[in-house]
């Protein structure tokens, strides 16, 4: 599903510009903002029935999840293990500081990311 979700991303956020004669791929969403969100949310998503949403809108990427405490250190520490040595995920902590002011009420996380 990973890989999915990157191929989907990859198809309708990044296109290409030739400027003379060079090649340049251009991102409407930075990809590794994009990346750090998805493994964000698997690595802190309830695993109990829920599941993680990936709206790709025109305009913006919405990924919604529930979590089981927002101060738990790591919810999956199997997945977030294997990202590591995946190289998703260049250290094992508990939160990526950038996405913590998407945490909406107790356990819902939203993150939206708009086109630049």
């Amino acid at each position: 599903m990973l890989k999915y979700v990157i191929d989907e991303y990859r198809k309708h956020y990044q296109y290409e510009v030739i400027r003379s004669l060079v090649r340049e791929t251009v991102e409407e969403i930075p990809e590794k903002l994009f990346l750090d969100a998805i493994t964000y949310a698997l690595v802190n998503h309830s695993w109990n029935n829920n599941r993680i949403k990936v709206d790709m809108l025109k305009d913006k990427i919405r990924i919604t999840y529930c979590m089981n405490n927002q101060y738990s250190i790591i919810s999956n520490p199997n997945i977030c293990f294997l990202l590591y040595r995946l190289g998703y995920i260049k250290k094992i902590d508990s939160r990526i500081s950038q996405f913590e002011d998407y945490i909406q009420n107790d356990s819902s996380v939203i993150i939206i990311l708009s086109i630049t």
